[in-house]
């Protein structure tokens, strides 16, 4: 079975074109699953021209996944790119993309998991202005990173304009109470040994306000 398309993210500007108002759109046939297998593989394919340093982009990447990987028993690792992985990451052209077809509304999509551990691919639109700073008509790709791969997990939206899977943009960086119950929901909660959940999440967070 074919995973379906899990959001699209569509910017939609106010009437001062400030890109504030992001919304995401399921797929009315959406089938939400999860992983079935403790490790799942992940791969960047292609940055953004907007960041010139691929490798600050695969930074990105790793603490994205990293970010899920401290809630849940499972692991999420790196792998290259010709070692067939799971969930991939890249910035296409969108003009040329099948679905996002030319759209300056569609910041990306992805898909989510349909129970036979398919691969899944996350693609984001390179006609759109990215940055770390996320201002002045950039978009941070930290925040659409770990949303979108927070579908490709097999996460939902959220209600919580906090949360990281809120249906619309809102700038965060960090899981919020609401994505860390939801994701162990399906996988269930890693255990961590005192003080080291906290140590670990804070040298995250340090590392992605670094970025900027």
């Amino acid at each position: 079975m074919t995973p379906q398309i899990g959001c699209v993210m569509r910017c939609i500007p106010d009437e001062n074109m400030i890109p504030t108002k992001i919304t995401y759109e399921l797929s009315e046939n959406q089938v939400v699953a999860k992983w079935n297998k403790n490790i799942v593989t992940f791969a960047l394919l292609k940055g953004t021209q907007d960041i010139p340093d691929q490798h600050e982009i695969a930074i990105g990447m790793r603490l994205v996944m990293q970010t899920w990987q401290d809630e849940i028993p499972i692991n999420l690792v790196n792998v290259k790119s010709t070692q067939n992985p799971d969930i991939t990451f890249e910035w296409v052209d969108g003009n040329a993309d099948p679905v996002i077809k030319g759209n300056t509304g569609i910041m990306g999509y992805s898909m989510m998991p349909d129970g036979t551990d398919s691969p899944i691919h996350i693609k984001l639109n390179d006609l759109l202005n990215w940055s770390f700073s996320g201002t002045n008509f950039q978009w941070n790709p930290l925040n659409t990173m770990q949303h979108e791969s927070g579908h490709s997990l097999g996460l939902p939206h959220d209600p919580n304009p906090s949360a990281i899977m809120y249906f619309m943009y809102n700038g965060k960086l960090m899981l919020d109470a609401t994505d860390k119950a939801a994701i162990q929901n399906l996988y269930g909660k890693r255990t961590w040994a005192t003080g080291a959940y906290i140590r670990i999440t804070n040298a995250i967070s340090g590392w992605k306000n670094r970025l900027k």
